[in-house]
């Protein structure tokens, strides 16, 4: 095996019959997981490569460690596969905080124990994905623990320049699938700003109480001032904010978080149209385009964040 070295190599050239051509330091990587699924054990892997380049030959930009594209996508490294039932299920990365499988290939310099998650299609609804991690492993339908997930730093040396021109076209996930999460935010959080409280005061925002149904309104400009400012007060509250993503059932969003242990769940679609939230026995229509709405709870005295978050699958 070769040497790996952690300091970037200059791109050299080498002659062949009165041709350049230009090559690059690679480094080769498996990224490899281990877990149990109904009592059945599983291990999977998937090779890839990074390059030391710039995008092109000549490029004003400085060159950096890439992949160049993986099988099954452009942006997230994936491993596919059929549990012994006969469900489909795939395993990603989950480097971007708990429930968010989105992860380009890592070019570390380094061997490193990684997080995963592992996404399972419903059997009896295709329209449904369940989604695993070592915390959330138990639903009706599956029991999948045990999961142990490596990034391997296989070999480094040479390898011919490809330019991303001439890189090949992935294999695009082709079913979308999405979840709402939702936010509370108490007055303590934003009540020193005079731009949130006059907002809500004026009830610029939907209010909402008990036993009614809201209708989606149209954003105006208002709106979107609104959430500018009420930006800061998000990243202020990043950890302070009660969070959960909730649960689909009997056609809409259940309000209530699910509970840590339960899978997270996805389902089918998520581009357009509208979707419903059932909270404190009232129904609030959120949008999927716009992937959010706020309202203000008058009982609990906060406002409500509904968030629409999507992932490609297959």
């Amino acid at each position: 095996m070769k040497a790996i070295s952690t300091i970037p190599l200059l791109i050299a050239t080498i002659f062949t019959d009165g041709c350049q051509v230009p090559v690059v330091p690679s480094r080769d990587y498996t990224y490899a997981v281990a877990f149990k699924a109904d009592d059945n054990s599983y291990k999977v892997a998937y090779n890839y490569s990074c390059y030391y380049q710039h995008t092109e030959v000549v490029d004003i930009e400085p060159p950096m460690w890439r992949y160049r594209v993986i099988e099954n996508g452009p942006d997230t490294l994936r491993i596919m596969g059929t549990l012994r039932d006969g469900s489909r299920f795939e395993v990603l990365p989950a480097r971007f905080g708990e429930g968010y499988p989105y992860d380009a290939p890592s070019c570390s310099d380094k061997t490193e124990d990684l997080k995963s998650v592992i996404l399972v299609l419903d059997k009896s609804d295709p329209y449904r994905v369940e989604q695993f991690d070592n915390v959330r492993s138990a639903s009706a339908s599956h029991k999948i623990a045990a999961i142990e997930s490596t990034l391997k730093v296989n070999d480094a040396g040479p390898a011919a320049f490809v330019g991303s021109t001439h890189w090949p076209p992935p294999t695009v996930p082709t079913k979308r699938f999405y979840r709402i999460s939702v936010s509370f935010y108490p007055a303590a959080l934003w009540g020193s700003d005079p731009a949130i409280k006059e907002f809500v005061r004026s009830k610029k925002m939907t209010w909402i109480s008990k036993g009614n149904t809201y209708p989606l309104t149209p954003w105006t400009d208002e709106d979107v001032v609104f959430l500018k400012t009420f930006r800061d007060v998000e990243r202020d509250s990043v950890n302070s904010a009660g969070t959960g993503v909730l649960t689909f059932q009997n056609g809409s969003w259940g309000a209530t978080p699910l509970n840590t242990s339960s899978p997270i769940q996805w389902v089918v679609g998520g581009d357009s149209g509208t979707t419903w939230v059932v909270y404190d026995d009232s129904r609030i229509e959120v949008p999927l385009d716009v992937a959010l709405r706020f309202v203000f709870d008058t009982v609990h005295n906060q406002i409500i964040r509904f968030h629409r978050e999507r992932v490609a699958l297959w």
